[in-house]
């Protein structure tokens, strides 16, 4: 879902690089790629994470994908965007990811805002505040479930323009968690 949201809005919105955080296994950056093959597109994509081990599972995604404009680098989202990323970015720019802003802190999304115009966020923001049993699992393993009510100042701030996917579920069924995020500059 995160990868078809992520390509619709770029096909509207004329992006010119896609920029993947914490890509882990890189199970997300398979199915955009094979998202991207299915509809012919080269969207230049950068895939980051923390860990180096990102290099090697992207690398098996260039076998399959040899057409693909992929590249790794190395990123903590904790830390401003390096100059040499930067450079490798074309502008618009749609930064896609699912469950990275968990592990980091509100500080992530300033890094972000400054190599982003939209964002697409597969993260589960607690939109009611009221902690359930998965957040105390996440906050054993060191992930503080991040509050949507902290999260809105910045996304007001930086992302002035949003939509919240499923707030209709939220509104009639107390949904706990935001699922999808879409906001641009």
């Amino acid at each position: 879902m995160i990868a078809e949201f992520s390509l619709r809005v770029a096909e509207l919105a004329g992006v010119r690089s896609f920029l993947e955080i914490g890509a882990g296994r890189a199970n997300l950056t398979g199915i955009m790629l094979e998202h991207l093959h299915e509809r012919n597109k080269l969207y230049p994509l950068i895939v980051t994470d923390v860990q180096p081990i990102i290099l090697e599972n992207v690398g098996k995604l260039r076998d399959a994908y040899p057409q693909a404009q992929v590249e790794t680098f190395l990123w903590n989202i904790m830390e401003p965007p390096p100059a040499a990323l930067r450079a490798k970015l074309a502008h618009p720019v749609l930064l896609y990811e699912r469950y990275t802003l968990n592990y980091a802190t509100i500080k992530a999304l300033e890094h972000i805002a400054e190599v982003a115009d939209i964002v697409v966020l597969g993260d589960w923001f607690n939109y009611t505040g009221k902690l359930y049993a998965y957040d105390e699992v996440f906050k054993r393993i060191g992930a503080n479930p991040l509050l949507y009510k902290e999260v809105k100042p910045l996304l007001d701030e930086y992302f002035p323009y949003q939509y919240i996917i499923d707030r209709r579920a939220q509104d009639a069924i107390k949904l706990p968690n935001i699922t999808m995020l879409i906001a641009w500059k």
